[in-house]
C-alpha cells in the first residue's frame, strides 16, 4: 500500500525506494556512468497542456477487447466523478516487466504450427509494439509439469555411471532443448531486446537426489557442490546460446514435493548453503544474474523470513547479500502478504513470478480476479514484476507431464482437423494492458483514487513513469456500473467514463531519446562488408570479425539503479573496461590499445567515440589501412544465428 511504502521512505530517509540500487548486483562489476544522459526527475511532458492520451479498454463481458481510443489532457478541466491524481514525486519500486513462461510444452505447441503462423504468434507475444509485448520470461531448467518430453535434466548419465552419478558433470548438456526451445527464446529476444529471462529448476537431476527420481524427494547434501556446478554450467549454456540470464531462482516451490511431477523439497538452510557455493562461481565467471529466494506462495512468510535471516547471519560483514530478493506465487494467501513482508524487510526487493488461471473459471471471473489481485494488487504491494504461467498450450491444456490438469495459458491453440485457431484467454488481455506500456526500468509512482486506501474500494489505479519520460496509468472498475473518473496530472485533467467491470490503460507523454537495455552487437563497416566486435574465450583483446550472431559477438547492456550501465559480453562474461566517469579506459582491438574514449547514449544505440569530433552512425567505416574507424556503434542485435553450444 502507498501509505505503508511512504512510511518506509520516511523512516529510511530515502526519497526513491528503488530497491534495485541496494542489490549486490550493482556493486560487482566494472560500470560506467551515464546518469546525466537519463534524467529520472518527473518529465516536463507530465504537465503539458492539451496533451494526447492513448486509451486501451477491455471489459469483463468481452464486449470490448483491447479497444483503442484517444482523448487529451486540458487545463481548467472541471472535476466530476472520482478523481485519480497522479503524483510522480512519490516514487516507489522499479519495475522489471510483465510476462509468463515459455515452457517446453509452450514451445512444442508453437513449434508444431506452420512456420508463418508460428512467426506471427511470436510477433504477437513479444514484439514491443504489442498487442502483448511481453518483457519477462521465466524458464524451467529441465522438466516441469509442462514438459512435452517427460522428465529430463541437463545431466542424465547412462545407467553405467552407477550410483555415484556424474559428479564431474561429464554428461552435462543442454542440447536437449536445442530443437525448438532455445531457438524460440532467441527469437523472443530478437523481437524484444529488452526481454529479461529468469531460469529455475523444478528438480535437480535424479542422481543427485535422495530418492533418485526427479519426482518428489530432496537434494542429497553430498551433491551440493555438484549441483552448484550444474546450475553454473546452465547459466553458461544459456549465455552460449545468446540468452543472458537476468535472474536465477534456486528452486521452484521449495515446499512442494508432490511425487506426481518433477518437484523437490528444499528447506531454507539448504537453499542458503547452495547460494553460498554458487554465487562465487557465477562471479568468477563474470556472470551477474540476480538470485531470487523462496519462489513460493504468499501464504507462508516464515520461509523467506528464515532464508534472509540465515543469509544475514552467515554472510561476512561487508559482503554483498547472497539473494537479491524474494519471489512469490499466488496459490495460497493474498498479495497483501508482500506489503507485510516489506514492513520488516524494508531493503528487500520482491518479484511476483507465477499464477495460472484454470479452465473451470469464466472469462469474467479470471479477468477481474487477475486484474485486481495481480495486475494492480501485486505492484501496489511492492513487487517489481507480474508473471503468469504458460504462454501457450494446446486446446486440452497440454502437453502435460503430471501436475495441473486444469491450467490454461495466455493463448490456447485449438486444432480441428486441418484448421488451427488461437483462443486468447482472459490472462492474455490482463497482461496486454501493461506489458507493452510499462517498460523495464519504469518507476511505480503514486496514483491516489479519491479518498480510498490504495488497493481497496470499487476503483483501483496504479501509475508508472518510464525511463523515456512517458507515463502509464492502469485503472480497474470492479463493479457492473460505469464510473466517471477525473484523471489529474499536474494542473491538467481528463474526464473519462470507465465501463462497468473493465480495465483501462491510459498512456501519454513525449518520449525522450533513450537507449533501451538489451542485447547489442557492434555495427562497423569495412571495404569487405560489416564487422562485429568479438570477445575471445580466455583472451582480453577484442577483434572485429564477420557478423555471425553468435554469443561472443553480442553485448548485454544493463542499466543499474545508480544510473550507471554495465556492458558484458554474452559469450564469456567479459566486461568492457570502463571508468566511473563514463570513458573507456582501455578498449583493446586486435592488440592495439586506444586512449580513453567517451561512451555516449544515442537513440539508435551506444556510441563509442573514437575521435574528438565523431558523430556516431551505423555507417562507420574502417580506414584503408584497417585502422580503427572514427567511431563504433553498439546497435540492437539482428536475428540470431545458432548459439556457440555448451561450455
Amino acid at each position: 500500500m502507498y501509505q505503508e511504502q511512504i512510511m518506509f521512505l520516511r523512516r529510511t530517509g530515502r526519497k526513491n525506494l528503488d530497491r534495485f540500487g541496494d542489490m549486490s548486483f550493482a556493486l560487482r562489476s566494472p560500470i560506467l556512468s551515464l546518469a546525466a544522459l537519463f534524467v529520472l526527475a518527473p518529465s516536463t511532458s507530465f504537465i503539458a497542456q492539451a496533451q494526447t492520451v492513448t486509451i486501451l479498454e477491455t471489459t469483463a463481458d468481452e464486449h470490448s477487447l483491447l479497444v483503442h481510443k484517444q482523448s487529451a489532457f486540458r487545463e481548467g478541466q472541471p472535476v466530476t466523478g472520482t478523481s485519480i491524481t497522479i503524483d510522480p514525486a512519490v516514487r516507489l519500486q522499479t519495475m522489471d516487466g510483465f510476462g509468463a513462461s515459455l515452457t517446453d510444452s509452450s514451445a512444442s505447441v508453437i513449434h508444431q504450427l506452420v512456420p508463418a503462423q508460428g512467426d506471427a504468434l511470436m510477433h504477437e507475444l513479444f514484439d514491443p509494439a504489442g498487442p502483448l509485448g511481453l518483457t519477462l520470461l521465466r524458464q524451467p531448467i529441465g522438466a516441469s509439469d509442462f514438459s512435452s518430453k517427460g522428465d529430463y535434466s541437463y545431466d542424465d548419465p547412462p545407467a553405467s555411471a552407477g550410483k555415484s552419478g556424474d559428479v564431474g558433470l561429464k554428461y552435462f548438456s543442454a542440447s536437449v532443448d536445442d530443437g525448438y526451445l532455445f531457438p524460440l527464446l532467441r527469437k523472443a529476444e530478437q523481437l524484444n531486446p529488452q526481454m529479461r529471462v529468469i531460469a529455475l529448476p523444478w528438480s535437480a537431476p535424479a542422481w543427485m537426489k535422495v530418492n533418485r527420481t526427479m519426482r518428489g524427494g530432496k537434494l542429497d547434501d553430498r551433491f551440493l557442490e555438484a549441483y552448484s556446478n550444474y546450475l553454473a554450467k546452465t547459466v553458461e549454456a544459456y549465455s552460449a546460446r545468446s540468452i543472458p540470464l537476468f535472474a536465477l531462482s534456486l528452486q521452484n516451490e521449495p515446499l512442494n514435493d508432490n511425487p506426481g511431477y518433477p518437484t523437490q523439497d528444499m528447506q531454507p538452510e539448504q537453499e542458503v548453503k547452495l547460494a553460498a557455493i554458487l554465487r562465487p562461481k557465477l562471479d568468477s565467471a563474470g556472470r551477474t544474474p540476480l538470485l531470487f529466494g523462496y519462489e513460493h506462495n504468499w501464504g507462508n512468510l516464515d520461509y523467506p523470513t528464515k532464508l534472509l535471516d540465515l543469509t544475514s547471519r552467515t554472510t561476512p560483514a561487508g559482503a554483498p547479500e547472497l539473494f537479491s530478493g524474494i519471489s512469490f506465487h499466488c496459490y495460497q494467501g493474498s498479495e497483501s502478504a508482500q506489503a507485510v513482508f516489506l514492513q520488516t524487510h524494508t531493503r528487500t526487493s520482491l518479484w511476483f513470478t507465477e499464477c495460472s488461471a484454470i479452465n473451470s473459471s469464466s472469462f469474467a471471473e479470471t479477468f477481474l480476479w487477475q486484474g485486481r489481485h495481480l495486475l494492480l494488487g501485486v505492484p501496489l504491494n511492492g513487487a517489481r514484476s507480474v508473471m503468469l504461467w504458460n504462454v501457450v498450450l494446446n486446446g486440452n491444456g497440454g502437453p502435460h507431464n503430471g501436475g495441473c490438469s486444469q491450467c490454461t495459458a495466455l493463448i490456447m491453440v485449438d486444432k480441428h482437423g486441418s484448421d488451427t485457431t488461437l483462443r486468447r484467454t482472459a490472462s492474455y488481455y490482463v497482461l496486454a494492458h501493461a506489458a507493452p506500456f510499462v517498460h523495464p526500468g519504469a518507476v511505480h509512482i503514486a496514483a491516489h483514487v479519491g479518498s480510498h486506501v490504495p488497493g481497496e474500494g470499487p476503483l483501483l489505479a496504479e501509475a508508472f513513469e518510464n525511463i523515456d519520460g512517458t507515463f502509464v496509468l492502469i485503472a480497474l472498475n470492479t463493479v457492473p456500473l460505469p464510473a466517471e473518473v477525473n484523471l489529474r496530472a499536474g494542473t491538467a485533467a481528463l474526464t473519462y467514463t470507465l465501463p462497468g467491470r473493465s480495465i483501462v490503460t491510459f498512456t501519454w507523454g513525449i518520449p525522450r531519446a533513450t537507449v533501451a537495455e538489451g542485447t547489442y552487437q557492434l555495427d562497423v563497416s569495412s571495404g569487405t562488408g560489416p564487422l562485429a566486435l568479438e570477445a575471445k574465450v580466455g583472451v582480453t583483446a577484442l577483434t572485429l570479425e564477420k557478423p555471425l550472431g553468435v554469443a561472443r559477438q553480442l553485448w548485454s547492456i544493463t542499466r543499474l539503479a545508480t544510473g550507471k550501465y554495465e556492458i558484458r559480453n554474452v559469450g564469456n562474461g567479459q566486461a568492457l573496461a570502463v571508468s566511473t566517469s563514463g570513458t573507456l579506459t582501455a578498449l583493446t582491438l586486435s592488440g592495439a590499445r586506444t586512449a580513453a574514449l567517451p561512451l555516449l547514449a544515442k537513440p539508435e544505440g551506444f556510441c563509442i567515440e573514437m575521435t574528438v569530433h565523431a558523430t556516431c552512425s551505423a555507417g562507420a567505416e574502417l580506414g584503408a589501412d584497417a585502422t580503427l574507424p572514427g567511431n563504433l556503434l553498439l546497435v540492437p542485435m539482428p536475428a540470431f544465428a545458432q548459439g556457440a553450444g555448451d561450455k
